[in-house]
């Protein structure tokens, strides 16, 4: 039970903190992309096991201006900051000797799962669409944790997350259609059939999302990723579904008319 409120705590303080940025937007919704940024992406170098400072100094940077093109969509500076990217690293790779292919492999994965995504949330940010990130994976995360809690019998991908659970994976994309029917009657106002799709297939990318980020801990061998949001881990621990569910929402809403 104590497990069960600290991590209720925790959870409503970040989501508190969430609400506020998103309802301001502008500079503080910035800053919240950048430190979320920021600390999944200090969280996979640890991971990774990627110890040379110089590296991750070059990663803070390229990954704060991948970012900010990303949100302008300005395609044309993204590819140059790539390009001087996979200049610099290549340069450090083959001259100064204090990092191996692996680490170059790995830190160019990080930008593609985290920087990308978070370059897109923030071209969101002027739109309600924005709060479909949301509501789709905490709404999913929130329900398959109660559910799998009360009924889970039947393990979902035990060699990956032990503890997640077929019933609470059901749970999940119900709670997600649930509370997103609800918002769209106040505030989305999106065709019915439309919101209903897009909640079960979201719900679904979401969870693959985290179990696609409990399987980079499996393999790296830890428990979290980090230990500052108390009974969540780290802050890549409570934002996996979101920066994988990210991009999938930008592109629905792109294409099929949302307010981008």
């Amino acid at each position: 039970m104590t497990s069960f409120v600290t991590r209720t705590i925790s959870g409503a303080f970040v989501l508190f903190l969430s609400i506020l940025c998103l309802y301001f937007k502008g500079i503080s919704l910035i800053f919240y992309a950048l430190f979320v940024n920021l600390f999944c992406l200090l969280e996979l170098i640890k991971a990774f096991k990627i110890k040379d400072f110089n590296l991750k100094i070059i990663a803070i940077v390229f990954s704060t201006l991948i970012i900010f093109y990303i949100r302008s969509l300005d395609i044309f500076m993204f590819l140059v900051i790539l390009i001087l990217y996979f200049v610099v690293i290549s340069t450090y790779y083959l001259f100064l000797e204090k990092i191996n292919i692996l680490d170059f492999i790995k830190l160019t994965f990080i930008f593609i799962y985290i920087s990308i995504p978070m370059g897109l949330f923030l071209n969101l940010g002027n739109t309600n669409d924005i709060c479909l990130i949301y509501i789709i994976s905490w709404g999913t995360d929130t329900f398959a944790y109660l559910v799998g809690v009360l009924f889970g019998k039947h393990k979902l991908c035990p060699n990956i997350s032990p503890k997640k659970t077929i019933e609470g994976a059901i749970g999940g994309i119900l709670g997600s259609v649930i509370l997103l029917n609800i918002f769209n009657i106040y505030i989305f106002k999106y065709n019915p059939i439309f919101i209903n799709l897009v909640a079960i297939f979201s719900s679904i990318v979401a969870q693959i999302g985290d179990l696609f980020a409990s399987k980079i801990k499996r393999e790296a061998n830890i428990k979290d990723f980090g230990n500052l949001i108390s009974g969540h881990g780290g802050v890549l621990d409570r934002f996996d579904s979101i920066v994988f569910l990210t991009p999938v929402i930008y592109v629905i809403f792109y294409v099929f008319g949302g307010n981008i």
